[in-house]
C-alpha cells in the first residue's frame, strides 16, 4: 500500500470485540513457599518418619501423601497416601509410616499464614532410599 500509494483493502485479522482474559477466577497472589518454608515443613515431617530396619525392598518404596489444611495447619478430612514399588507388604508398612509422621507433625504452625493459598493443598513424597 505504501509502494503504489493505494489506501489500504481492509485485509488482516479481525480485532476481537470481546474484553481480554485477566487470568483464572483463583488467584494465589504470587505467593509460593520459599524453599526455606518447604524445608521447614519438610524436616517437620521428616523428624516423625521411621524406617523398620531390616525391612526387605524398601529402598524401592516410594509413598505419596496428599493433604489439605485448614488456615490453621490442621488437617481437614483424611490424608490421601499411595505407595509404589517393593513388595506389598513393605507397601502397606511404608505407606502407614508415612502417614502416621504426616499426622504426628500436625498442626503445620510453621507455615505463613499469608500464604496459605500456596499451602493449602500439599502433596509429600517420602523416599526411604534418602534414609537408607
Amino acid at each position: 500500500a505504501l509502494l503504489n500509494k493505494q489506501e489500504p483493502s481492509g485485509g488482516g485479522a479481525k480485532r476481537s470485540t470481546q474484553q481480554a482474559s485477566l487470568g483464572g477466577k483463583k488467584t494465589t497472589g504470587g505467593s509460593t513457599l520459599s524453599q526455606t518454608e518447604m524445608d521447614a515443613l519438610r524436616g517437620a515431617i521428616q523428624k516423625n518418619w521411621q524406617i523398620i530396619p531390616g525391612m526387605v525392598d524398601a529402598s524401592e518404596v516410594r509413598v505419596q501423601v496428599s493433604i489439605r489444611l485448614d488456615r490453621d495447619g490442621s488437617i481437614i478430612g483424611q490424608p490421601e497416601v499411595t505407595a509404589t514399588g517393593g513388595t506389598d507388604g513393605t507397601r502397606r508398612a511404608m505407606a502407614g509410616g508415612a502417614l502416621r509422621a504426616v499426622k504426628r507433625s500436625e498442626p503445620f504452625t510453621n507455615l505463613p499464614p499469608d500464604k496459605y493459598d500456596a499451602w493449602s493443598e500439599v502433596v509429600i513424597n517420602f523416599d526411604p532410599s534418602d534414609l537408607l
